[in-house]
């Protein structure tokens, strides 16, 4: 039986992987010498630019971190296959809590940058309104409205697309839940890492499947390489429009981004890009199988 799975969803993943072949994270090398001269006082501010500067670095640092971890949880995979050893089992689910995590961080980074650069076109009137918001995503959500609100194609700027995956981590770092890594030893195919988030009362409550997901099973397990892929790919489409709205706020001199281009010529930023790559592309091939 075919495995469900939406246009959508395969769009979205063909779509990061095709960002990544452009070399998605020389945008963040563009911006970092943009300039950003819009109000009074921006010029030669030093804390605004190092706001920029900063959160753009972690971005890149953080995404490092991910694939490493990503990279880390596949070896460990394959041990566990081999040997059995519920030792490797139990620091899988370890590894992919620290990706939760680490996902989550990405995004309030963005934030931070958006504040940064819409505050100079905000009038007060906004500023206040952004304020008053009582939430972070409710800000962030406000941030990303502005933005499509002043470029209609980026209509899909939308925190709720990173519900599950927040509220996931939100358990994990607030309530105790725990990421289980499960494995069935009576399947002849255990080719998909599988795991689930439990919380602390996961044993007194009834078995429920969320939704039909092309990432979950029968029982409700989460298959790791169909999951992250589309969040990963999800956080990729989602920064890749972001950066295109900064780097059209923001002036570069002509000269210096020719040298910019010379000097990252064909040359990823990351060389973990190779990798999330070639992973995608798995993804891409083994869900048309599934799907069949």
């Amino acid at each position: 039986m075919g495995r469900l799975i939406s246009n959508r969803e395969i769009q979205i993943i063909e779509k990061a992987y095709n960002i990544l072949k452009e070399n998605m994270f020389l945008k963040t090398v563009y911006i970092d010498n943009s300039f950003f001269p819009k109000k009074e006082g921006v010029e030669g501010n030093e804390k605004f630019y190092n706001c920029i500067d900063y959160n753009l670095k972690a971005i890149r640092q953080d995404f490092r971190k991910i694939l490493t971890i990503m990279f880390s949880i596949n070896n460990r995979y394959k041990e566990f296959k081999e040997k059995r050893n519920t030792f490797f089992q139990n620091e899988i689910g370890c590894l992919i809590e620290y990706l939760f995590i680490k996902y989550r961080v990405i995004l309030e980074y963005i934030h931070k940058i958006l504040k940064e650069i819409l505050f100079l076109d905000f009038t007060e009137k906004e500023r206040k309104k952004y304020n008053k918001k009582e939430y972070e995503y409710e800000k962030f959500q406000y941030l990303l409205n502005y933005i499509i609100e002043k470029n209609k194609d980026n209509s899909n700027l939308d925190i709720k697309i990173f519900k599950e995956i927040i509220d996931d981590r939100n358990s994990l770092v607030h309530n105790g839940a725990t990421c289980v890594v499960y494995y069935d030893y009576r399947e002849e195919d255990n080719k998909y890492l599988k795991f689930k988030i439990n919380s602390l009362d996961e044993l007194d409550k009834e078995i429920k499947i969320k939704k039909e997901t092309f990432y979950q099973t029968e029982k409700g397990l989460i298959i790791y390489d169909f999951y992250w892929g589309l969040y990963i790919s999800k956080l990729i489409v989602f920064l890749e429009n972001i950066y295109r709205f900064i780097l059209d706020k923001g002036i570069l001199d002509n000269d210096k981004k020719e040298k910019i281009d010379e000097l990252l010529k064909n040359i990823k930023v990351s060389p973990g890009e190779y990798i999330l790559e070639d992973f995608l592309n798995d993804i891409i091939l083994n869900i048309v199988q599934e799907s069949v």
